[in-house]
C-alpha cells in the first residue's frame, strides 16, 4: 500500500534537502520525527559524497523516534537505501520483512514557480509491504496525516 503526499515549498531542492538532513534541527521544527541519528555507519572512504559531509550513506542504520497523529511515540531503526540530491530513501521491517515492511522516500524536485523563482516539489512516500497491512487501516490514515504535518512543518522552517 502506497502513501503518497506532496508540497510546493518556496526554496531550493538542495536547501530542502539540507533542512531535511540536518537531524540535529528536528527537534526544533518536526512534529513527526522527534529525533534521528545514524546508530550505525558504514564505510565510506571511497566515496567523496559522503565522507565529506554529515550526511548517511546507503547501508548505513538510523534510529528515529516517531510521533505519529493519534499514536504514542515509537522507535524505528531503518537501513537507508539511497542518498542523493533528488532522492533521500530508507526502509523499515517489523521483526521479519514478510509481516511489515516500509520503504519511506523523500524526493526534492526543482519547479518554477509563478515568478520564475525557484520552488521545490517536496514528495513524501511510503510503500508498506507485507501480510500486516490490511489489518492497519486507522494506523496507515494517521500515517499520511503525520506526513502532512511533516511537510507543512517544513515548509514553514524552510521558508522562514
Amino acid at each position: 500500500m502506497l502513501i503518497t503526499t506532496e508540497k510546493l515549498i518556496k526554496a531550493s531542492p538542495a536547501k530542502v534537502r539540507q533542512a531535511l538532513l540536518d537531524f540535529g534541527k528536528h527537534p526544533d521544527w518536526n512534529p513527526f520525527f522527534k529525533s534521528i541519528a545514524v546508530s550505525s555507519a558504514v564505510d565510506v572512504a571511497d566515496s567523496a559524497d559522503y565522507a565529506a559531509a554529515s550526511v548517511p550513506a546507503p547501508g548505513a542504520t538510523l534510529q528515529i523516534t516517531i510521533a505519529p497523529v493519534n499514536r504514542g511515540e515509537q522507535v524505528i531503526k531503518p537501513t537507508v537505501l539511497v542518498n542523493t540530491a533528488e532522492l533521500f530513501k530508507w526502509r523499515g521491517i517489523l521483526l521479519v520483512g514478510f509481516l511489515f515492511a516500509g520503504e519511506h522516500a523523500f524526493e526534492f524536485k526543482a519547479e518554477a514557480g509563478p515568478g520564475g523563482e525557484e520552488y521545490t516539489r517536496f514528495v513524501h512516500s511510503e510503500n508498506f509491504s507485507g501480510v500486516l497491512v490490511p489489518l492497519l487501516g486507522g494506523i496507515l490514515a494517521d500515517t499520511k496525516a503525520s506526513f502532512i504535518l511533516l511537510n507543512d512543518a517544513l515548509a514553514d522552517y524552510v521558508e522562514a
